[in-house]
């Protein structure tokens, strides 16, 4: 069935795919697997899989998948532009309901938890502009002090948003206080929740076990390394981007930009970044978590694909 507009009165007609889980899990795998079984488009849902020339270090779709498959929202952006929640969801969207209308089923795929969960659940967010003045000042206050006094303050001003977001991603906690800035008042009490079209299938993809899971991020990071991931990353910095730019808070640029300044050796950061890489993976579960009513979950173990289009009631 297809829909002209998000109207209230549309409720649940548009069907929407989302596949969720950690990182290297294989939630990429089985959205082109579930291609040769259903008309679907995908809707890249990753913070940082917009960014040109990051390809590799940012685990993008392949040209390949992207020519086979419709693919959206990958390499739209320049690493020195911005992309925010807001920009995500309109794109978002106003995608699904072209998807729709071409009798296509969209499928939304990613491991930026916010973004999903934003778009899944209606969430209307603040368009307020980057006050880069306010950004500058709030950065060097955490290089001098520490995150203490910022997050000090959002309690103060946000408890609600305090509460609930990720104290350990600075720029996130910067935002919220920028919002505040601006607009005088809280982020938590600009954003707020519309009814969505959308008839939505939540997968969740996960391992048997923490270990394997792991394992499965070890050899990423070891097969990217092998397909020139530091050669991606000293291209950018010839091309002029800044080591600091917030697209390069995907992990492992800063660590790849280190290991060019001669400053550690590759071992080390190999190491170190795959550990980020499994404190990313906990940090998403924290976002999709296994006792979420909306999420059915898989179990990675050869019988992904058959799994799947059981819940998606396909036969």
């Amino acid at each position: 069935m297809k829909i002209q507009n998000q109207s209230k009165s549309y409720e649940n007609v548009i069907p929407l795919i989302a596949i969720v889980g950690p990182t290297a899990v294989g939630k990429s795998l089985l959205s082109m697997e579930i291609s040769n079984h259903l008309n679907i488009e995908i809707i890249n849902a990753d913070s940082r899989q917009v960014y040109k020339g990051m390809e590799i270090g940012t685990a993008s779709p392949t040209p390949n998948d992207q020519v086979r498959i419709p693919h959206h929202g990958y390499q739209i952006l320049n690493p020195d532009q911005p992309y925010n929640l807001s920009d995500f969801l309109d794109f978002a969207r106003s995608l699904i309901i072209e998807i729709n209308e071409r009798n296509n089923i969209p499928l939304l795929i990613g491991g930026t938890g916010q973004y999903i969960w934003a778009l899944l659940d209606g969430w209307t967010v603040p368009k307020v502009p980057p006050d880069n003045e306010f950004r500058a000042e709030a950065e060097a206050l955490v290089v001098k002090d520490g995150p203490g006094k910022l997050l000090l303050n959002l309690e103060k001003i946000d408890p609600l948003t305090a509460k609930t977001i990720d104290r350990n991603n600075i720029r996130r906690v910067i935002r919220a206080l920028e919002v505040y800035h601006t607009t005088g008042t809280p982020m938590s009490q600009l954003k707020r929740r519309e009814q969505t079209p959308y008839k939505k299938t939540i997968i969740g993809v996960t391992t048997e076990t923490r270990e394997i899971l792991h394992k499965k991020i070890d050899n990423r990071i070891e097969k990217m390394l092998d397909s020139g991931w530091l050669d991606e990353a000293n291209h950018l910095l010839d091309k002029g981007y800044k080591f600091n730019l917030p697209s390069f808070s995907s992990m492992g640029y800063k660590e790849l930009f280190a290991v060019l300044r001669n400053e550690i050796e590759l071992g080390d950061a190999i190491l170190k970044i795959q550990k980020l890489h499994h404190k990313l993976a906990r940090m998403q579960y924290t976002w999709f978590k296994s006792d979420n009513s909306e999420i059915s979950w898989i179990t990675v173990n050869g019988n992904e694909l058959v799994d799947t289009l059981d819940l998606l009631h396909f036969k």
